[in-house]
């Protein structure tokens, strides 16, 4: 083997490595890219779970008050009743 055909062989296989290693990193940062996609619009929908989530809390704990209160007026009219029926 000549030395030019030996530097031809070592040209064309650092060149196929050197190939070889950009397409990967180029799939690397395509598959990043991608995941912080994926992470990004799975941040926004569970944002948007939350902010529902916290909504309807707010509106249940409401109800809940609303009928604790409620509850407490009808006990004290009845008391109340009681207390005039008595007298």
């Amino acid at each position: 083997m000549t030395n030019d055909e030996s530097v031809r062989i070592a040209t064309l296989t650092t060149g196929a490595i050197r190939e070889s290693a950009n397409k990967v990193t180029l799939e690397i940062r395509e598959a990043v890219r991608a995941a912080e996609q994926k992470t990004n619009a799975l941040r926004s929908e569970a944002e948007q779970l939350i902010e529902e989530f916290e909504k309807r809390t707010g509106v249940l704990a409401d109800q809940i008050n609303e009928h604790v209160v409620l509850c407490q007026e009808t006990i004290a009219k009845f008391k109340s009743r009681e207390l005039l029926s008595e007298g």
